[in-house]
């Protein structure tokens, strides 16, 4: 399910209640960092490319992540003299985290927080998101 349709239920469950407003269901702590398209993903052989694609062009030896590595932490984009060493993993181990991103539209309790997250995980299951992250506002809203 993608991260829009995920943010849609999101949005959808919590319509009733006047606590959070979804600001995004978002892939965050890319491990070892993001996949990478280069022109070799865009070869006109797939109208749309999807996940799907980018593994079957992978299979075929097509294409495969565009980032470059200096044999330490760094990655890049782009070959230089100091990041040379291709990444040679494939597209479903580059991994990360999918969390949904919440605002506060007012102050709340403890209990009435938990009520209505502990509401949407029992109707979206537990691992329909990694987690929960808020972002503060403006207001600086807070749950005491």
């Amino acid at each position: 399910m993608s991260n829009e349709d995920k943010e849609t239920k999101i949005k959808d469950i919590l319509k009733n209640q006047d606590l959070y407003k979804v600001y995004n269901v978002s892939d965050i702590n890319h491990k070892p960092h993001p996949y990478c398209i280069t022109e070799k993903h865009i070869t006109g052989k797939y109208m749309c490319l999807t996940e799907d694609n980018i593994i079957q062009l992978e299979k075929e030896g097509s294409a495969h992540c565009g980032m470059f590595t200096n044999g330490n932490v760094e990655w890049k984009n782009s070959r230089t003299s100091k990041f040379n060493i291709p990444c040679n993993l494939s597209y479903e181990e580059h991994t990360s985290d999918n969390v949904c991103l919440l605002q506060l539209l007012r102050n709340g309790t403890s209990d009435e927080a938990n009520v209505i997250l502990k509401d949407l995980v029992d109707k979206v299951g537990e691992s329909f998101v990694d987690g929960f992250v808020f972002v503060d506002t403006d207001e600086q809203y807070r749950i005491s």
